[in-house]
């Protein structure tokens, strides 16, 4: 009885290992540029509770670095970070020149981190840290119920990378306020 209460929990732990391999592929599949993006993205908003949002929202926006330009926003930078917003905040005129000045600015990661943890702040004091209202206004702005599938998919991704990439420290993330 032993032998086989034994082997069923083997089984059931190899077969659970085998699901978080399947959920975990598509972070395993990035090179290591992209890795390195994720995890210096994570790191550049753990001090403001955003690690975990940053490092999502890098690999939803630019495919981790990969695709750091939008024309059609537009939207620059490893976080996608709207030019008319990064104006907004950066305090410049908006004018042609200022916006290609920024623009060429948000290609840097730091500057990119910079803006997208002013914007997250910005949303988290807005709606007192409901984080799907958060993750959708970075998307949807003030119509957050647009962004709703993009927070959504954010909440996901999170998952994952804490499941797959950077394992969460669980007395770190417990108090109210903090990412999900």
């Amino acid at each position: 009885m032993k032998h086989v209460l034994m082997t069923t929990l083997f089984v059931l732990a190899l077969m659970a290992e085998q699901a978080v391999a399947k959920r975990c592929t598509e972070l395993h599949s990035m090179n290591a540029k992209q890795i390195n993006i994720m995890v210096q993205s994570y790191i550049l908003g753990e001090k403001q509770d955003l690690g975990y949002t940053l490092s999502a929202i890098a690999w939803k926006e630019s495919q981790a670095g990969s695709y750091p330009i939008n024309i059609s926003d537009p939207s620059f930078g490893v976080h996608h970070i709207l030019i008319t917003s990064a104006i907004k905040r950066s305090g410049l005129k908006d004018t042609s020149f200022n916006r290609n000045r920024l623009a060429a600015k948000l290609l840097e990661h730091k500057v990119s981190s910079m803006y997208a943890i002013q914007e997250l702040k910005f949303w988290q004091r807005k709606y007192e840290n409901d984080w799907i209202k958060v993750w959708a206004s970075y998307n949807a702005g003030y119509s957050w119920q647009n962004g709703l599938k993009y927070a959504n998919d954010i909440k996901q991704r999170i998952q994952l990378i804490k499941l797959c990439l950077i394992p969460k420290s669980k007395s770190k993330f417990e108090s109210k306020g903090r990412e999900m």
